[in-house]
């Protein structure tokens, strides 16, 4: 289930990537949610199929989870792909493009938490640890239980 009617909650107009293609969050099981994995953005695969987490990285993050459970949410902190046009590849996000996904980021989020609750909610990465954290901080979500693990790689 792609959680499409959220994108419209995105401040598009006013984000520098308005007219790159969006990708939607997606839950893999309608009857529950095991793991809630939260990442930066769609790279190069991601935007050429339109769903996340199905690059490379995603694939050996699907591989190992899907051992476990079939019962996964996606969840990128931007719906676009940002693009580096000199070179052609993926770059950071800005705090202004990450500052327009937000309202589509919480809205997400929300209903993945509160209707599905997830056993575990996977963070990757620093700008979607920076936004959960945010999360954590707004008491929005009084039940997300934040603990950081580094994995040093």
């Amino acid at each position: 289930m792609f959680l499409e009617q959220n994108l419209c909650l995105a401040n598009c107009e006013s984000c520098p990537l308005k007219n790159s293609k969006k990708v939607s969050s997606l839950i893999l099981d309608d009857s529950g949610v095991d793991v809630c994995i939260v990442g930066q953005s769609p790279g190069y695969e991601e935007v050429q199929q339109g769903r996340p987490f199905c690059g490379r990285s995603g694939d050996l993050i699907n591989k190992i989870l899907q051992q476990y459970t079939k019962k996964i949410a996606y969840i990128n902190v931007l719906s676009c792909r940002p693009l580096d046009t000199v070179t052609n590849k993926d770059r950071p996000p800005s705090a202004m493009e990450v500052k327009c996904c937000r309202a589509r980021l919480d809205s997400d989020i929300d209903y993945v938490l509160t209707k599905f609750l997830p056993k575990i909610t996977l963070v990757l990465g620093v700008i979607a640890k920076k936004e959960i954290q945010r999360l954590v901080k707004s008491k929005k979500f009084p039940n997300i239980n934040f603990s950081e693990v580094n994995s040093g790689v």
